[in-house]
């Protein structure tokens, strides 16, 4: 499928269906020159590396040591897999480093690449797209300022029309360095005729479907709210004017990564668009230290020449068999019953138990017990983070032994990034919110976030949730995540707080990782308020996760027609 041509430098990508090409230029730059329809004959290949569009009627030659091009490349016109930042080439850059000088001069040149079966996992938590119905191109760059390497990463798979990207900074220098952008993709266009299509919305309306045709300048969907969000989602496609569904190129893009993302196109003078995507860099900065290393999260690329319809078809069979790790995945998934808009706070063990009959009569197949169970917990105001039963108000154990009688299945919710003033937890620790340097904090929904960025919050709700666990035999947990991240100062991060959102989404990952390698039979569901962490990162580990906290069905209609557009409907959970 990924052959090196010698004589042209070319680099393709092939799996019968698509083909991506990469040329090395003679200046040591990687330039994408084709992405569409499989070419499958080396003349083919030849017309691409004379295209016009690589060359200009004008160049600078190469005189020295003088940073300039040769062989009729000029920046301005190039698709590179990643453009230079701080000098002549002034397209938007995935990748920004400040050096231990204060610079910013960041300027990657192809040193070598590798061809290998499958795909590089990425380091535990961190989610990754896998699978041996793949190949790999691994290419090494190195900069000629601060010394750092690069590698990218470029997968495709055999059986669908995919492409995989990311980028590891690695750090063999004595000196440390800043990363402050890392975004793990970028793509040329030929061309600018295109509707970009993406989702965005609100809480109880996630994903509506919105539609822009490019235009000159800068086009942008992104998120800060330290999650994917309500307000726009990572599934974004461009659609060639005048595709429908069945006809026409289209091509999809998503991230495995749940925390702040960013897609951005710029449309040039010369009709090209270029795009990069991947986390946000807003508030970001990230320090590599000596011998070092950072890998970024995975952007996933969907093309089809056959309409909106083979992009999302590549995008659910890849989730569903290159994704999700949770492996009853293929296992039917139970009608499931929710306690809360029932009862909300105000439940015992009878109130519960007379529920469960009344849910079995509807044909329940899974009964969830949401809010309400634990420390002292009667309203919104207090508990969360207080992680254990409150008998006095519920008999959990009879509770769970009551779904068993009855032949259905028993879980519960939690909300484990989350802690309210009034709790145990904050009592003993208060420095576990993530705060503010001075001032008041702001509230909402009386809760506070986490410090997931901190190993210790993490090393306490994991060691909470699993005594719980240990006593209680649930089947599934709803895993609830009420509010956006405002304030995101650490107090264990010191002058590294350009660190605290990725690090926040590392600690989400690493419970996740820990409880699901530990308590593999128990499904998590994904939920943030609904729909607010609907993403490829979430379904890692959760294989399903709750669509919208709208339930009336007429107005669920275009949310879940939507969601279905870029994810299977078998992760689309309902009550």
């Amino acid at each position: 499928m990924i052959t090196y041509n010698h004589d042209l430098k070319l680099i393709t990508l092939n799996n019968g269906s698509i083909s991506y090409c990469i040329y090395i230029n003679s200046a040591g730059y990687l330039q994408k020159v084709y992405f569409g329809k499989a070419l499958n004959n080396h003349e083919d290949f030849s017309e691409i590396i004379n295209a016009k569009y690589l060359t200009s009627p004008y160049y600078d030659v190469t005189k020295g040591e003088e940073f300039l091009y040769a062989d009729g490349y000029k920046s301005d016109l190039a698709s590179l897999e990643l453009h230079s930042h701080g000098l002549g080439d002034k397209k938007y850059s995935a990748i920004i480093i400040k050096g231990e000088n204060g610079s910013f001069e960041t300027d990657f040149k192809y040193v070598s690449h590798q061809i290998y079966s499958g795909i590089k996992p990425l380091k535990s938590p961190m989610p990754y797209a896998k699978g041996e119905n793949c190949e790999t191109v691994e290419i090494l760059m190195k900069d000629g300022f601060t010394n750092l390497n690069l590698k990218q990463y470029i997968t495709i798979y055999s059986d669908k029309d995919i492409i995989v990207k990311s980028f590891e900074v690695i750090n063999p220098t004595q000196k440390a360095v800043s990363l402050t952008r890392a975004m793990s993709m970028q793509l040329g266009l030929n061309h600018t005729a295109y509707d970009m299509v993406h989702y965005g919305g609100r809480w109880l309306n996630e994903r509506a479907e919105m539609v822009n045709r490019l235009h000159d300048g800068t086009q942008e969907v992104s998120s800060n709210h330290g999650k994917s969000s309500h307000y726009e989602n990572p599934f974004v496609y461009l659609k060639e004017v005048g595709a429908s569904n069945e006809y026409g190129e289209v091509i999809g893009f998503n991230l495995i990564y749940s925390g702040n993302f960013k897609f951005r196109v710029d449309c040039d003078h010369l009709g090209m668009a270029s795009i990069c995507y991947g986390m946000n860099d807003e508030d970001f900065e990230w320090n590599i230290l000596p011998n070092e290393s950072f890998a970024f999260p995975q952007a996933v690329i969907s093309y089809s020449y056959n309409g909106v319809d083979k992009m999302s078809q590549n995008f659910h069979k890849f989730i569903r068999e290159n994704l999700i790790d949770y492996k009853h995945d293929k296992e039917y998934k139970p009608v499931l019953f929710n306690s809360w808009e029932g009862c909300v706070f105000d439940f015992n063990t009878q109130t519960i138990i007379d529920y469960i009959d009344d849910a079995c009569k509807i044909g329940t197949e899974l009964f969830v017990l949401d809010d309400g169970w634990f420390g002292a917990r009667n309203d919104d105001f207090r508990s969360l983070g207080d992680w254990q039963v409150n008998k006095e108000k519920v008999d959990l154990h009879k509770v769970i032994d009551y779904c068993k009688q009855k032949g259905i299945k028993f879980g519960i919710w939690f909300e484990p990034e989350m802690i309210n003033f009034e709790s145990d937890l904050y009592r003993s620790h208060p420095e576990y919110a993530l705060n503010r340097q001075s001032g008041n904090l702001s509230l909402f929904r009386h809760q506070l976030v986490l410090d997931f960025s901190n190993p210790g919050v993490v090393d306490n709700i994991y060691n909470q949730m699993k005594a719980f666990l240990q006593e209680y035999p649930v089947d599934y947990i709803k895993w609830d995540h009420n509010r956006d991240i405002g304030e995101h100062y650490s107090k264990i991060n010191g002058n590294n707080q350009g660190e605290v959102y990725h690090r926040n989404v590392m600690g989400y990952y690493e419970l996740l990782y820990r409880l699901t390698k530990e308590y593999p039979h128990v499904m998590i569901e994904g939920c943030s308020s609904g729909g607010g962490r609907f993403d490829m990162g979430t379904l890692f580990y959760c294989p399903q996760i709750w669509t919208s906290d709208e339930s009336n069905p007429v107005q669920r209609i275009n949310i879940n027609y939507n969601t279905s557009v870029g994810y299977p409907l078998s992760v689309m959970g309902a009550h």
